[in-house]
């Protein structure tokens, strides 16, 4: 994911890189998801819909994605992950990878997969990304009929609306 500099989080960790990341996340349509393990926040996902970032041909931009690393390896983003994107109305995620970051390039492969998606060669780059990094995306292999959309009701806030027949 997409990490603000300088990287490896360890030198920009916790409240620094929470910071940093809430301040380039102020635009609507972004949504900030804390992750908590035994009340503490040890981590975030934010996720972004209709966003400069997210193509429009997907529901989801995965705009940052981060655990603290001595939180690591115990499944808390994957929770977090299936529970936020894996939702039935999503059918189509982007998101933009560090090609440094080893980690992100194991991960999210393999989240996605899990999940039921696959990748979207067919989705067009938007290009004009930085050199380091590469933009990925995904698309459910199967589409629930009784999926709904997500719609923007204020300032940072999504909700999903189911369809109604």
């Amino acid at each position: 994911m997409y990490e603000h500099a300088p990287y490896p989080p360890e030198t920009f960790s916790g409240q620094g890189l929470r910071s940093a990341v809430l301040e380039n996340c102020a635009a609507p349509g972004i949504r900030w998801h804390a992750i908590l393990e035994e009340g503490e926040e040890v981590g975030f996902l934010v996720l972004g819909h209709g966003w400069v970032y997210c193509h429009p041909m997907c529901d989801l931009h995965v705009c940052q994605a981060y655990v603290e690393p001595g939180h690591r390896g115990r499944g808390l983003m994957g929770e977090a992950v299936r529970r936020l994107v894996g939702a039935p109305a999503v059918r189509a995620v982007s998101l933009m990878v560090l090609k440094a970051n080893e980690g992100a390039r194991s991960f999210w492969p393999h989240m996605f997969e899990s999940m039921g998606f696959g990748p979207a060669p067919d989705i067009p780059a938007l290009g004009d990304i930085d050199e380091g990094m590469e933009e990925w995306h995904y698309r459910r292999a199967v589409v629930r009929e009784d999926a709904g959309s997500f719609v923007e009701v204020g300032p940072g806030q999504l909700v999903s609306r189911c369809r109604r027949n």
